[in-house]
């Protein structure tokens, strides 16, 4: 079975990823913030990461960037931002 780790902090999104998530098959290991997230990502090995732009300590991007950095994972990246403003 595949993992997914959604980190977000946001509990309603939260909660609202994993459910489509968990209904579509995957198990779902949720990160309530970013230092969570990239803890159970080193300790569970997810098969990819969804990171929500609302993030309080990190901004999305800039948790993405960290994340491919330590990890050769995809990412799916959840914001509402263009992306010539996520990543120029």
């Amino acid at each position: 079975m595949h993992k997914i780790l959604p980190i977000d902090s946001t509990s309603a999104s939260a909660k609202k990823i994993a459910s489509a998530l968990t209904k579509s098959g995957f198990e779902v290991i949720k990160a309530s913030s970013e230092s969570e997230g990239l803890k159970l990502a080193e300790d569970v090995s997810p098969n990819s990461i969804v990171v929500s732009d609302n993030t309080p300590q990190l901004d999305g991007s800039k948790l993405c960037r960290r994340i491919c950095h330590l990890f050769d994972l995809p990412i799916i990246f959840l914001g509402d931002k263009p992306e010539d403003e996520v990543y120029p």
